[in-house]
């Protein structure tokens, strides 16, 4: 594991490392994309894949880890790169957000960044 702390990200959230399968769907036109997260926080992630959503578009997100989800609503932030794209989380549901906080609590799930 790598010893460095988590970081925060602009929106002031703490993001950690942390691997899980993402399912992103364009909310205004068909497209599904599968693929990991690598950067999670309470106020969004990011996603690695070749083949990002431009920013600004509105999407679903569901993430599975450790056979359970959390799903989400968001928008692809300007962090678009070929490397992956980020989103900003705009709605989740409470039972989503408990889940979520819960597995960023878990540090055997969550190693530090």
């Amino acid at each position: 594991m790598n010893p460095t702390p988590p970081h925060t990200n602009r929106r002031g959230a703490t993001r950690y490392y942390f691997a899980a399968i993402a399912e992103i769907i364009d909310l205004e036109k068909p497209g599904e994309l599968v693929s990991i997260t690598r950067d999670l926080s309470t106020s969004g992630c990011f996603v690695k894949t070749t083949t990002p959503f431009p920013a600004g578009t509105r999407v679903r997100i569901r993430i599975t880890h450790s056979g359970a989800q959390v799903a989400a609503i968001g928008n692809v932030t300007s962090n678009v790169s070929p490397a992956g794209m980020g989103i900003a989380f705009t709605e989740i549901e409470p039972n989503d957000r408990a889940m979520l906080e819960g597995w960023l609590a878990d540090p055997l799930s969550n190693p530090p960044a």
